[in-house]
């Protein structure tokens, strides 16, 4: 007999107001991404989550890492625009302070 009754309930398994009840499953999508979708849904995290099997959840996180992909290099993409800007424009300032005639210079 390897699960004698003074071993416990298993892992699966909790006890909760006297009942033994499974332990609910792990969800596979974070709840980041679980608001991100019902926000786009335009609905409650609640109403959205109560329909939502693990292929769903699935399917958002996917989607969900997918978009801060996207965002992510978007930042940097701005940034080194950004930073390609400010470096002609200190060039540009660089090239001019020759080019400015002074009173001396008359």
């Amino acid at each position: 007999m390897r699960h004698l009754l003074h071993d416990g309930p298993d892992d699966n398994y909790m006890i909760r107001s006297g009942k033994m009840r499974r332990a609910p499953a792990r969800p596979t999508a974070s709840l980041s991404a679980l608001q991100w979708a019902a926000d786009r849904a335009n609905q409650s995290y609640g109403q959205f989550t109560q329909r939502l099997t693990s292929e769903d959840e699935a399917r958002i996180q996917a989607e969900y890492e997918e978009m801060m992909r996207q965002r992510a290099e978007e930042q940097a993409a701005r940034a080194a625009a950004r930073e390609a800007a400010r470096a002609a424009e200190l060039q540009a300032e660089e090239d001019d302070e020759g080019l400015i005639m002074d009173e001396d210079d008359l």
